[in-house]
């Protein structure tokens, strides 16, 4: 009965949410209330790269990739694709995987810049968007998302709907997926939507929570850490696979003396 009750109250008050999400919801993936943002990954992931490889990213193509990652909120709000929306995981996959090709072909440098950039939010997204990190509470491990195909043998692993017409007559499924346990937030919710999933800030419903057995260690804080693993190994990858574009913009670490970080990290967020 008082699981009744709580539904009829709670889905007039969820489908008014779901109407006005997309007027108020934020350009910006991740952020603004929390420890990451696209750009301090971006950032943090610059600077580890460093780390590995010993050459610095130079600053001018760093804001190249940056922007590109902006606009794929402020260009391509609506391609679920470039956000991992409405649980289209092998989408966003393969759209991962032609902006990497693209960004080895493109003829203008500048192209290229921004079609990593815009693969990068795609990974960063990912992990905001997705039950991944739920999945993995105990230590970071990235998700084969350049190998979407994997992803269609683990039917637990979702993201949630932006475009809220298929939960339409299924509110009540919906709802469910707002009070959910640690354990079942690994499992497949039918009809989940990005509000419920999202975990782009500390205050949307499941970014701010605990994970259990890390103490002080929220979803969005877990996301953030994933999305600096995974973006600094796909830029480790391009490296090392001799990216003609990205390797123009390489400069050892002994002969830059680390401007190149220093000098992007005065960026504001």
């Amino acid at each position: 009965m008082n699981r009744f009750l709580k539904t009829i109250f709670t889905v007039p008050v969820l489908l008014i949410v779901f109407d006005f999400w997309p007027s108020f919801s934020p350009l910006e993936a991740f952020g603004p209330a929390g420890s990451f943002n696209h750009i301090r990954i971006l950032k943090e992931s610059f600077r580890e790269f460093t780390e590995e490889t010993g050459y610095e990213i130079r600053a001018d193509c760093q804001e190249m990739i940056v922007q590109g990652n902006l606009r794929s909120d402020s260009e391509l709000m609506n391609a679920e694709s470039f956000h991992c929306d409405n649980n289209n995981i092998f989408g966003c996959g393969i759209e991962l995987r032609n902006l990497k090709s693209k960004s080895e072909k493109a003829t203008f440098f500048s192209d290229s810049m921004k079609q990593i950039g815009h693969a990068t939010h795609i990974i960063q997204d990912f992990y905001s968007h997705s039950n991944w990190v739920e999945n993995h509470p105990n230590q970071i491990k990235l998700a084969p998302l350049e190998e979407p195909w994997q992803l269609l043998s683990m039917p637990h692993i979702q993201t949630g709907y932006y475009d809220l017409s298929p939960i339409v007559h299924h509110e009540e499924e919906a709802v469910e997926c707002l009070d959910l346990s640690q354990n079942e937030m690994k499992l497949y919710q039918p009809y989940a939507t990005h509000i419920c999933l999202n975990k782009d800030s500390e205050k949307t419903f499941r970014g701010g929570g605990e994970i259990e057995n890390k103490p002080n260690v929220n979803f969005h804080e877990w996301a953030g850490l994933h999305s600096v693993e995974h973006t600094k190994q796909f830029l480790l990858n391009a490296y090392r696979s001799n990216h003609k574009n990205l390797d123009l913009c390489l400069i050892p670490k002994k002969v830059s003396f680390s401007c190149n970080n220093a000098i992007f990290r005065m960026r504001s967020n």
